[in-house]
């Protein structure tokens, strides 16, 4: 699933890192098109925890379990992950959640960073994110019912 939410982004924006919700934080899990001179992409975004005890895009976008399409707020959280990211400050980001029984497990962020081109077809990925999200908790709910059954028997 991961994979293919990146994939997805991949249609609509130039670099994105999808980041997994954790209780009081955020971490990086998997990244294209950040490129960052002389250092691992792929390390520094698995090295990103943002706490969601201070304001950033990911505690608006959890909270609101909403999209988001528009400048990046200056706080500590989103100054933080621009200057994690190369230093550089979109014009434009977008942060969609996928949602799973009733909770936000995945935040995929993207912006069009370094050639700032208009982020057009958000609702595309929004769509596959909602089904994905539909998808693991079907999946979730199937290993119930079995674990349930096991438990009669």
């Amino acid at each position: 699933v991961t994979l293919l939410i990146l994939r997805y982004a991949s249609e609509i924006v130039n670099r994105a890192v999808l980041f997994m919700v954790k209780k009081d934080e955020v971490r990086g899990l998997g990244q294209f098109g950040i490129e960052l001179k002389g250092k691992s992409a792929d390390q520094i975004v698995r090295n990103i925890k943002l706490p969601l005890n201070q304001p950033s895009l990911f505690l608006s976008v959890i909270e609101s379990r909403r999209s988001y399409l528009g400048a990046l707020e200056s706080n500590p959280g989103n100054t933080y992950l621009v200057n994690e990211l190369g230093g550089e400050m979109p014009d434009a980001a977008v942060a969609i959640p996928l949602v799973v029984d009733g909770k936000v497990a995945l935040v995929v962020y993207g912006d069009n960073l370094p050639e700032r081109r208009p982020i057009r077809g958000m609702d595309t990925l929004e769509m596959f994110m909602s089904q994905a999200g539909m998808a693991l908790e079907k999946a979730l709910l199937e290993k119930r019912i079995a674990e349930l059954q096991k438990e009669q028997r």
